[in-house]
């Protein structure tokens, strides 16, 4: 008996990528635009309400167990200027 496997997410891993991937034709529709990566500041709530601003340094700087907390939270909002970016982007670097 063949034990169960599941299958493997890239696709098969015994035929080479470029044979086993759909290829882009001219026809495929054109690539959105980048996105932008990156924060330059965070902002935490406080349990007592309000909140707390620190720069990307600052965050950076806490040790790591508080900043994988704080990201587990899913409470953290970060910005880059004064425009939102959502965690996905905000936490890819630039």
């Amino acid at each position: 008996m063949k034990p169960f496997s599941m299958p493997h997410p890239l696709g098969r891993l015994d035929v080479p990528r470029s044979e086993s991937a759909p290829t882009a034709d001219s026809s495929a529709a054109p690539a959105a635009p980048q996105e932008e990566t990156g924060y330059d500041r965070i902002r935490i709530p406080l349990p007592q309400g309000g909140h707390r601003e620190i720069t990307r340094r600052q965050f950076e700087e806490l040790p790591l167990s508080e900043r994988v907390g704080l990201l587990v939270s899913g409470k953290m909002q970060f910005f880059l200027g004064d425009r939102p970016i959502p965690p996905h982007r905000a936490l890819r670097d630039r």
